[in-house]
């Protein structure tokens, strides 16, 4: 669908596209309540797992993981500095007003 018809034109502006496969199947979340609400939490289901992946881009000084509704309105560069100096190896936001799931930003 629509992912398939952006890859090329993401590549085209020099973007390194590498996709994931789900790091978890739905049927081996141990958690009985999450496992039934998972599919129906969020835009995406448990396609909201992919975020989980951000944690295996270990040839990265930073990864910045946001949503796609996320505005960022100044630069980021304290954030990663903050979180550098305090060694911190996750940083990262949630949004009380959502009820789901998977939900926050991971730097």
């Amino acid at each position: 669908g629509r992912v398939i018809r952006s890859r090329p034109v993401l590549a085209a502006l020099g973007y390194r596209i590498t996709a994931f496969t789900l790091p978890v199947r739905v049927d081996e979340i141990q958690d009985e309540w999450t496992r039934g609400r998972i599919e129906r939490s969020g835009c995406c289901g448990s396609s909201e797992l992919l975020k989980l992946c951000a944690f295996e881009l270990e040839a990265f000084d930073y990864v910045l993981l946001l949503d796609v509704d996320t505005m960022i309105r100044r630069n980021l560069d304290d954030l990663i500095w903050r979180a550098s100096a305090a060694r911190r190896s996750a940083v990262f936001t949630l949004d009380h007003a959502m009820g789901y799931l998977v939900q926050g930003g991971f730097i």
